[in-house]
């Protein structure tokens, strides 16, 4: 079986409107804050592939870059000009934070929006889709190298410990590094973007057979059409699937 991790995520938050979205394909309009969050994700990988072709004045393309993901013709149509310029205005506020954090870092970008494609044996192999956010070695002040799994979150609140320790795509991207770098990764940071916070947290063996079972939980529940709400009220009152979960008639 194959599976997005983006799937997974979305059948952890609620199997029923992951049904609505990866099952019956039910059409929604374009939720303007997650293409927000997109765009945001997009210029920074774009900073670090400047890193990368070693391009000059990196404060000043990244703001460039954002500006043509975000005002451009597609978009502005959808969305009304005082949503456009004040959400513009937020990103460069949190752009211009998170560049006078990582200007100084003496950074190696490995590998940036980096794909993979999962493998987990068994008697039926599992095959996991997703992509690396970023893979770069830190060379701090010490002289200390130093190689990181790299998450950009875009929440506006810091997951707890437990969250974080517990998070399916991070004990995937560990596990897909170690099986193609053929080594161990220092640590998993977490950039908040829209905040000033960061936070690490590591994998072991133990956190990848918890993934595991909890991956394969998954598949089968969607293989036997297992679909059930899981009322939050955060979740719930953003959700565009909402009315359809009201009136919707069987849940298997």
């Amino acid at each position: 079986m194959r599976i997005g991790i983006e799937e997974i995520k979305d059948y952890i938050r609620c199997p029923i409107r992951y049904k609505f979205k990866h099952v019956d394909y039910i059409p929604i309009s374009m939720d303007p804050d997650e293409y927000y969050r997109d765009c945001l994700k997009l210029t920074i990988f774009f900073y670090y592939f400047c890193i990368m072709e070693k391009k000059a004045n990196l404060f000043d393309v990244l703001l460039r870059k954002w500006e043509s993901l975000w005002f451009n013709k597609d978009i502005s149509k959808d969305f009304n000009e005082d949503y456009l310029r004040h959400k513009s205005s937020e990103a460069i506020t949190y752009l211009t934070d998170f560049y006078k954090r990582v200007a100084a870092e003496n950074v190696t970008p490995i590998a940036v929006n980096f794909p993979y494609e999962a493998v987990l044996p068994g008697e039926e192999n599992i095959h996991v889709i997703g992509t690396i956010d970023l893979i770069r070695v830190i060379n701090d002040q010490t002289k200390h190298r130093e190689t990181q799994l790299v998450d950009f979150s875009t929440a506006r609140y810091p997951l707890t410990d437990f969250l974080l320790k517990n998070d399916i795509s991070l004990s995937v991207a560990s596990y897909v590094f170690r099986k193609t770098f053929k080594i161990k990764e220092d640590r998993i940071k977490i950039i908040g973007v829209s905040r000033k916070t960061d936070m690490t947290t590591s994998r072991n063996g133990a956190d990848f057979i918890r993934a595991e079972k909890i991956i394969r939980n998954i598949c089968k529940g969607i293989k036997n059409k297992v679909y059930y709400p899981v009322p939050n009220n955060i979740n719930c009152s953003y959700c565009k699937y909402k009315v359809f979960c009201i009136n919707e008639k069987s849940l298997t």
